[in-house]
């Protein structure tokens, strides 16, 4: 597993985002990560779940460990952030099984 941080700019959906890495250097580029271990329906998923990770990742910076050996769907590389020692995945799953999560 290969680990580097990087800036969140877009979140697609609860399951995919947008990251930065190298912000502000001349060899910063974009890069999609789907979350690994979740699985977020295009239309349809849970409701309100694309706004609880934007506003608790969007803008702001992460690890990545990047699960290099894999691919996920539309063949984005499959990652699992960690927000100030906060594993993102873990927590996104646990939300998405919880009351908060409404379908």
């Amino acid at each position: 597993m290969k680990n580097y941080k990087a800036y969140i700019k877009e979140v697609h959906n609860h399951d995919t985002v947008t990251a930065v890495v190298e912000q502000g250097s001349p060899n910063s580029k974009e890069i999609k990560l789907q979350l690994y271990g979740m699985n977020c329906q295009e239309k349809g998923g849970k409701l309100g779940m694309k706004d609880i990770l934007s506003d608790l990742i969007l803008g702001r910076e992460v690890e990545v460990f990047s699960h290099k050996s894999k691919k996920g769907k539309k063949r984005n590389k499959l990652a699992t952030l960690l927000l100030d020692g906060l594993d993102v995945n873990q927590w996104l799953s646990q939300m998405t099984t919880s009351e908060y999560a409404f379908s």
